[in-house]
């Protein structure tokens, strides 16, 4: 009986530090760091985009096309500043349903079967993760070849920030960096929280 109540305290214990490190990860990782990250590296500054157009406007490389080219530049900054939400968003969101359905399981008594959910859940959480840190690295490359495109003076300076070397720039790295630490740590919370229910 005594062993029982520890197994169980043990269990709830986990549950609730998987929680707080998911509430944590969301805080952290998913409002204040992506948030950051878009606005400092993808979002153009006020009226910097009719100012690339008049500039463009007057130089022969670009000027039938300036409209165009910063409309080009417009529409794939939004993407991806779409695509960095998704990707801050959607491993805390996956982590938050995975631990919502753990813990509807555990307390209808299901621990067999919430040990079986988590084996397949956190290999799709590992797997969420390299399929968007390879998503949005795939991005910024394309980003990068899109920019070698553009003539120099049809290019806003928000896109030059963005593409021109992402892959050495420190607001890209620092972002990459914490979507591998938050996909790594979520993974390793729920493998080891199917561990500890598995050891009941």
């Amino acid at each position: 009986m005594t062993d029982d109540l520890t197994t169980v305290r043990r269990n709830r214990l986990h549950l609730i530090a998987a929680w707080i490190l998911t509430a944590a990860a969301v805080i952290t990782f998913s409002w204040l760091t992506t948030a950051s990250y878009v606005r400092q590296m993808l979002s153009p500054l006020p009226g910097e985009a009719d100012t690339t157009m008049r500039e463009c406007g007057t130089a022969a490389s670009c000027a039938p096309d300036a409209a165009e080219l910063v409309d080009q530049q417009l529409a794939y900054l939004q993407n991806t500043r779409i695509l960095a939400y998704l990707s801050g968003w959607s491993l805390t969101i996956l982590t938050t349903v995975i631990l919502a359905v753990t813990t509807m399981l555990i307390l209808l008594g299901r621990h067999e079967r919430a040990v079986r959910y988590l084996d397949t859940a956190w290999r799709a959480q590992a797997g969420a993760a390299l399929f968007l840190l390879l998503v949005t690295g795939t991005a910024l490359a394309a980003g990068s070849r899109r920019l070698a495109d553009i003539p120099d003076a049809a290019r806003m300076f928000t896109f030059i920030k963005a593409f021109d070397s992402p892959y050495t720039d420190a607001g890209h790295l620092y972002f990459l960096a914490w979507l591998i630490a938050v996909g790594a740590v979520t993974a390793v919370v729920i493998r080891t929280l199917r561990k500890t229910l598995a050891s009941r």
